[in-house]
């Protein structure tokens, strides 16, 4: 895409530009988006869409984005689009979350999808305290170092904030919290490819 040529347009339509030449930057600009859409990671969207609806939204906000913010039409160009995107996104997810958890006959405890969560099964409560209570019971095997490392990072604290407390390096708390949690991982399910 030539970037020069597309602001130039940009620019032109803003002014008062015919819609010829509206239809000329929208299809200069397809190339880009496709390719904004892979860089991005927007697989669940498809190339026509981009092209026979995101690709004319997007240009049309660019330009009125580019006008109110006073930047280059490409940069307004990227993140219209990248905006267009996350919405079709989100709107589809919901879409989706909504006839998956009819179809389950599933009671959302909330106003709105996604804002509450149902409670789970028994099965799988039972499930948790089970996998809790054996975690505790390998950690007991562990070390008073480890438990630590361990105890800390899952409270969320960053290896430098662990290496203050425990008084070591970052590393050597790196390498522990690592070490533990892959051997509670093996000890918790020893046949991984049975899952």
């Amino acid at each position: 895409m030539d970037f020069d040529l597309a602001n130039r347009y940009a620019e032109e339509i803003s002014q008062g530009g015919n819609q010829e030449r509206h239809k000329e930057l929208v299809a200069m600009c397809v190339p880009y988006l496709l390719f904004l859409k892979k860089r991005f990671g927007f697989h669940c969207i498809l190339r026509g869409e981009v092209k026979n609806e995101l690709a004319a939204d997007a240009v049309s906000d660019a330009i009125v984005d580019r006008q109110r913010r006073n930047l280059p039409f490409t940069l307004c160009l990227q993140n219209t689009f990248r905006d267009l995107c996350r919405k079709r996104v989100r709107i589809t997810r919901e879409h989706d979350t909504g006839n998956i958890i009819g179809q389950c006959d599933m009671i959302l405890h909330g106003s709105l999808v996604g804002v509450s969560t149902p409670l789970p099964p028994p099965s799988a409560k039972a499930q948790d305290k089970e996998l809790i209570k054996l975690t505790k019971t390998i950690l007991r095997d562990h070390d008073s170092f480890s438990k630590k490392a361990i105890y800390h990072k899952i409270k969320g604290s960053t290896y430098p904030e662990m290496s203050d407390i425990l008084k070591t390096t970052s590393d050597e708390c790196k390498r522990v919290y690592w070490h533990d949690i892959n051997d509670i991982r093996k000890k918790l399910n020893p046949n991984p490819l049975e899952y």
